[in-house]
């Protein structure tokens, strides 16, 4: 962590494609909650439902080192769960990136 305590933020929401089996739905999570192990500047990884009035939406969380996002967005285990999850499966609706200040942030390796 840095030394004013701060991280980055990055959120990305998804939306299915067609409708996603219970089965897809627990993949996508256990394949998003592996990535903090993989992945040293990731710190925190949270998935769930995003709340839209389309539905069929899931956004991601993750909690990065301050200054982390390109190193996370690179890695290896970041590009294969992209390429596990776009195309057919989901697509991108937005994302965004703020940085802020790690004082509710533990990291779960340490």
């Amino acid at each position: 962590m840095s030394q004013q305590g701060r991280v980055t933020m990055h959120l990305a929401v998804f939306a299915w494609n067609s409708p996603p089996t219970d089965e897809e739905q627990a993949q996508f999570v256990a394949a998003a909650e592996v990535l903090p192990q993989q992945i040293e500047v990731l710190r925190q990884l949270w998935t769930g439902p995003a709340r839209s009035a389309t539905g069929g939406e899931l956004a991601l969380v993750a909690v990065l080192d301050e200054g982390g996002l390109q190193e996370y967005l690179q890695h290896p285990a970041h590009r294969l769960f992209q390429e596990q999850y776009s195309g057919d499966r989901l697509r991108l609706l937005a994302n965004a990136q703020f940085e802020s200040t790690a004082a509710a942030v533990t990291h779960p390796k340490r």
